[in-house]
C-alpha cells in the first residue's frame, strides 16, 4: 500500500471512530447508600446508551451487583444500567464497552464515594434522571434530574445532583391548565459554596387561582478523571463563584417589567444562566419571567426566499454572558430580576492532558400562537447539555407607539438530554396575548 494510499485509510479510520464514539453516552453517580450492620455501605449508579443501532455493556471488578428494583424507580432515561456496592469509600469503576457498526470503543466511569449524608453524596431523594449525554471526547458527561413536589399555589422547590457533579444549569416547570402557573424563579443556588444545588420558583397568577405541582430541573456535569473538588473549582474559583450576578433596578411604570443582563468574566466559556424575578414586597410570585436566554453578539442574514421576498435569521458568533426580562401581569407588583451567568474556564487538565472547552448554542424559534412552544436540539452526541434559555417575543404596539399587548409568560423551561436541547413553552394568562417563543440550548465539548 502506498505512503498515501496508508494516509487516506488513516483519516477514514479516524473519521469512523469519531463519528462512532460521537453516538455514545455513559453516566454515573453515588446511589443510595444501604444500611449494613451500624452503618451504611456506599452504592454506585452506571449507565450507557447508544444512539441509532449499536450496544453496550457495563462490567465491574471488586463490586457486588445489587438488584436495580427499587433503586431504580424513577430513571426514566434509555440505555444500560447496572447497580453497584462496594466496601469502604474507596473509588468504585465500571469498564463500559461500546460497539458500534464493527467499532469497539471502551470507556471507564468512576464514582467516589462522600457518604450517607445529603445533600453531598446521593443528591436529593425522588430526583429523577430524565436523560444524559457525553461529549465526543467521550470525558465531559451531563446528566439532567428532575425533582416534582407536591400540589400548592406557589412552589419553591431546590434539587442537589450527586456527589462528582456540578451543577452548570436547569430549569423550571408550572402548569399550562386549565389557567396556568409560571415561572418566576430558575437558579444556581448556594454556588459560591458547593454549585451542587439548583433552585426553581413557579406560581399563579393574575389574580387567578391555579394549584400546580412545582417542578424543578437540575444539569449536572462531571468529567472523568477529575475530582468533585477541581469540578466546582471550574465554576467557583477560589470559592467566590464564577457564576456572576447582577440585579436590575425596580421595574418601572404601571407595568413593572424589570430587565437585566450580566457578562461572563473575560475568557470565559458560557455554559448557561439563571435568574430570579421578585416583586419588591418579596420573592413568592407576581413578578414572571418572559426572558431567560445568552447575551450573544451576532448579525441578521436575509436570504432570497423560494416564493419570494426574503427570510431572515440571526447569526449567532459569540455567546457572552445571559439576560432576564420579567413583568407584573395583572396585578400590580413592580420589582427586580436577578440575572446569573455560568461559565467555565477555556482549558481544563485532565490526567496532565489539557483540553480546549468549545462551546456551541443553538436556538428555534416557534410561530405566533396564544400558548407557544418549541423544541430545540442539536447538540446530542458532540457536545454535552450544559444549559438551556428561553425569550418571548410578545410586545405589540399601536401607531402612537404604546404597548398594546397584556404579556405571554414562561411556564416551561426543561432541559432534554434525548434532545441535545430543551423543551420550552409560555402562554398568555387569563387575558389573550399571542406571542412566539425561541428556545436555546448549549452544550460543551473537550478538544485536545
Amino acid at each position: 500500500m502506498s505512503r498515501l494510499a496508508q494516509l487516506a485509510a488513516g483519516i477514514a479510520l479516524g473519521v469512523a471512530c469519531a463519528g462512532a464514539a460521537a453516538r455514545m453516552h455513559q453516566i454515573c453517580f453515588e446511589g443510595p447508600p444501604q444500611p449494613q450492620g451500624t452503618g451504611y455501605v456506599p452504592t454506585a449508579i452506571f449507565g450507557c446508551a447508544i444512539d441509532g443501532t449499536g450496544t453496550c455493556t457495563i462490567s465491574a471488578r471488586g463490586l457486588t451487583e445489587r438488584k436495580l428494583s427499587p433503586l431504580d424507580v424513577g430513571l426514566q432515561s434509555p440505555g444500560t444500567f447496572r447497580h453497584f456496592e462496594g466496601a469502604g469509600t474507596a473509588p468504585m469503576s465500571a469498564t463500559i464497552t461500546f460497539v458500534d457498526n464493527g467499532i469497539t470503543v471502551t470507556r471507564s466511569c468512576t464514582v467516589t464515594p462522600f457518604g450517607a449524608i445529603p445533600p453531598y453524596g446521593h443528591g436529593t431523594p425522588g430526583a429523577v434522571l430524565t436523560g444524559f449525554s457525553t461529549d465526543s471526547s467521550g470525558l465531559a458527561t451531563t446528566g439532567v434530574w428532575k425533582l416534582q413536589t407536591a400540589t400548592n399555589h406557589v412552589g419553591n422547590v431546590h434539587v442537589y445532583v450527586p456527589a462528582g457533579f456540578v451543577v452548570v444549569g436547569g430549569g423550571a416547570m408550572g402548569t399550562d391548565s386549565p389557567i396556568g402557573a409560571l415561572i418566576s424563579g430558575s437558579w444556581l443556588f448556594g454556588y459560591q459554596n458547593h454549585a451542587q444545588e439548583w433552585f426553581a420558583l413557579t406560581a399563579e397568577g393574575g389574580g387567578a387561582a391555579q394549584p400546580h405541582r412545582p417542578t424543578v430541573f437540575v444539569i449536572g456535569l462531571r468529567i472523568e478523571g477529575m475530582t468533585s473538588h477541581e469540578l466546582r473549582l471550574l465554576v467557583n474559583p477560589n470559592g467566590h463563584g464564577n457564576a456572576t450576578a447582577s440585579s436590575s433596578s425596580v421595574g418601572q411604570g404601571s407595568l413593572g417589567q424589570p430587565a437585566d443582563q450580566v457578562s461572563a468574566p473575560s475568557g470565559r466559556v458560557v455554559v448557561g444562566g439563571g435568574f430570579i424575578a421578585c416583586p419588591t414586597s418579596g420573592c413568592g410570585g407576581g413578578q414572571f419571567t418572559t426572558v431567560s436566554a445568552p447575551l450573544v453578539d451576532g448579525y441578521t442574514q436575509c436570504d432570497p426566499a423560494p416564493n419570494g421576498g426574503f427570510e431572515c435569521h440571526f447569526v449567532i458568533l459569540n455567546v457572552r454572558g445571559w439576560r432576564s426580562e420579567s413583568k407584573e401581569h395583572i396585578v400590580a407588583a413592580p420589582g427586580s430580576i436577578a440575572t446569573q451567568v455560568i461559565a467555565l474556564p477555556p482549558t481544563v487538565s485532565v490526567g496532565g492532558t489539557t483540553y480546549n472547552v468549545r462551546a456551541r448554542v443553538v436556538s428555534a424559534t416557534s410561530g405566533i400562537a396564544a400558548h407557544p412552544a418549541v423544541d430545540v436540539g442539536g447538540l446530542r452526541g458532540e457536545f454535552a447539555l450544559t444549559g438551556i434559555g428561553a425569550a418571548v417575543d410578545w410586545r405589540r404596539y399601536d401607531q402612537a407607539g404604546n404597548q398594546t399587548a397584556a404579556g405571554n409568560l414562561l411556564w416551561k423551561l426543561e432541559p432534554r438530554a434525548d434532545l441535545g436541547g430543551a423543551s420550552v413553552a409560555s402562554k398568555d394568562h387569563v387575558i389573550s396575548s399571542p406571542a412566539r417563543i425561541t428556545g436555546y440550548a448549549l452544550g460543551i465539548k473537550l478538544v485536545p
